[in-house]
This record gives structure tokens, C-alpha cells and sequence, in this order.
């Protein structure tokens, strides 16, 4: 055993809903709104100290693995907004502190970036 692998109530216990959304006065300053429904972005999902998981959608696009530090993925913004409003974080094992998740939504003309500050405490030890 390598030490890092997660009893079920452990896994169970450390998985955080993290709803991702962006104000109305994020997605206006940076171009991004409904108008573009026809054309494809990327999103981008970075975290420091666990893994990301993306909700799933018929119409959304992730690339690689689906819980990941790095967490890519593609579709229409309306369809990458609805997944974003489902993404889980996974702590590493063993670890409480901050945890900074920057979340990155754009294309070749617009881009938006959040960050999201998170404290994770009661992890297994």
C-alpha cells in the first residue's frame, strides 16, 4: 500500500461541491455572453492541492482524465457554464490548508479568469 489511497469514508468525506459561476458584471467586461452559443471555448480549471472533476454534459468535452489538477475541457458556454455549477475537489490525502482554484474561460477574442480561495480541513491522516 503506497499510503495515498482513500478509505470509501474517507473519499466520501473529503469530496467538496464547488459550484463555479460568474457574475453578470464578469462575463459583460469580458465579452462573453450567450451571443457566442454557436462558437466553442475552453475551460480551465487549475487546482494546487487535490484534483478537480467536472459535472457531466452530453455537449461538453473533457480532455484527459476527469479528475486532474489541470482539468480541460471545451463546448458552447452555456454547456460549460452548467458544468462548471458541478464540479467536485479532492483534497490530496493527508492534506488541510488553503487551496487555490483558478477557473479560466475564453477563446481567441474573449477570455474571463476567477480564482477561488478554499480552506480544506478534515481530511484523513
Amino acid at each position: 500500500s503506497s499510503g495515498q489511497e482513500l478509505c470509501y469514508l474517507c473519499h466520501q468525506r473529503q469530496r467538496k461541491n464547488i459550484p463555479i459561476s460568474f457574475t453578470e458584471e464578469e462575463e459583460k467586461s469580458s465579452g462573453i455572453n450567450a451571443e457566442y452559443g454557436h462558437r466553442v471555448f475552453t475551460a480551465q480549471i487549475q487546482a494546487l492541492y487535490g484534483v478537480v472533476q467536472a459535472g457531466s454534459h452530453d455537449h461538453v468535452k473533457v480532455f484527459g482524465d476527469n479528475a486532474q489538477r489541470n482539468l480541460r475541457m471545451e463546448g458552447k458556454v452555456e454547456d460549460l457554464k452548467e458544468v462548471l455549477t458541478k464540479v467536485t475537489y479532492f483534497p490530496l490525502p493527508g492534506y488541510e490548508g488553503p487551496e487555490l482554484l483558478t477557473v479560466a474561460l475564453g477563446d481567441d477574442r474573449h477570455s474571463m479568469t476567477v480564482q477561488l480561495l478554499l480552506y480544506v480541513t478534515d481530511t484523513c491522516h
